[in-house]
This record gives structure tokens, sequence and C-alpha cells, in this order.
């Protein structure tokens, strides 16, 4: 895809973002940054973002959703200076295609500025009917807890568990990963014994 054409999708994804969830997100004291909204006016830092993929000379369009604990990122050594995280950094994150009933559509067409109206009520739907419930049960983190041993994504969780406060748990999952990991082994026993979970 031309830059030209990527330069124009994106200005239109903007647009639709806003007409899609600027009122909403305004009434309860989102911000938007680009195609993102936030909030983080109290931790965790809740996130919602467009999501974009060429499909030749157009865009398919969907929404990423991520709750992010800083205290969490401290702990696991990955904090950033640049701010706002992306929604890949968040502690945990999903997409709408994850979270889609069997046979809903979870990607949307952008071919030009006639095609976001239509968009923008999709972004809309999947905001309301899954962003929202999934970014508030996720802001508990015992529910994060849990959606991250369901994963298997043992050294995040051993970060959640030691914020928690259960260091058993914390030495438990990092020993799992040591053995799951032994390229990383090294880091992570550092890692580890730093906070005395080893």
């Amino acid at each position: 895809m031309r830059e030209e054409r990527r330069a124009q999708l994106e200005k239109l994804l903007e647009e639709a973002m806003h007409e899609a969830l600027f009122e909403h997100m305004r009434e309860i004291s989102w911000r938007r940054r680009g195609r993102r909204y936030y909030y983080d006016s109290t931790p965790p830092t809740k996130i919602c973002a467009a999501d974009a993929e060429p499909d030749g000379y157009d865009y398919q369009v969907s929404l990423r959703f991520g709750v992010w604990f800083p205290e969490v990122a401290r702990l696991a050594e990955a904090v950033h200076d640049r701010g706002l995280p992306e929604v890949e950094e968040c502690t945990v994150q999903t997409g709408l295609d994850e979270l889609c009933a069997r046979g809903e559509s979870a990607w949307w067409p952008l071919k030009s500025s006639r095609t976001i109206p239509e968009l923008a009520q999709h972004l809309s739907w999947g905001w309301r009917t899954y962003g929202i419930p999934w970014i508030e049960e996720h802001s508990d983190p015992e529910r994060a807890l849990a959606t991250l041993l369901a994963r298997g994504d043992r050294f995040p969780a051993a970060a959640m568990a030691l914020y928690l406060g259960r260091r058993e748990e914390a030495s438990r999952l990092l020993t799992e990963e040591i053995f799951e990991r032994p390229l990383a082994a090294a880091g992570l026993k550092d890692w580890g014994r730093n906070r005395g979970l080893l």
C-alpha cells in the first residue's frame, strides 16, 4: 500500500473512531490520543484502540482493549518512559475478535469517507457490547491474574501475584517459567533473587 493511501486511511480511521466513541468517552472522562482512548485518572490505566490491517487498497478495522497496572509493570521491570502504553504493553490485553461470539464479525472495511458511518456503528457496538465489560472485569487485579494464568503467561502472572502479596504463588510461577524458558533463565533468576523469590 502506498504511503499516500495509508495516510488517507489513517485520517479516515481517526474520523471513524471520533464518530463512534468521542461523545461517550467524554461522558465517562476518557481521553483521546490518536486512535486510542484511555482512562488513567486512577490506576489501572484502561485503553481502547483501533486495530487496522491493510487489505489490498483498503483497511480492515477492529478494536483492541488493554488494562495496564503500573505497579505490576514496575515489578516486572517493564516500565517505559513514553507515557501512555500501547495495548500490547498492557498487563492484560485482548482483541475484539477474541471476545466476539461465534458468527459475529469483529473486522469491518474502511474504504472511503462513505464507509465511516457504518464503521462507526460497528466500533461503537464492539466497545459497548464487549469492550466495556472486559475492561471493567480486568480492572480487578484478581481477574487479571486469572486471565494471565489461563493464558499461560507465567512471568507477568508472577509479577501480578507479587503485587497482590502472594509471594509463594509468585515464586512457584517464576520457577515454572525458568524451567520452560532455559534461554531466559539467567535474567529470570536475577529478577527472582532481587525480590526474594528464589
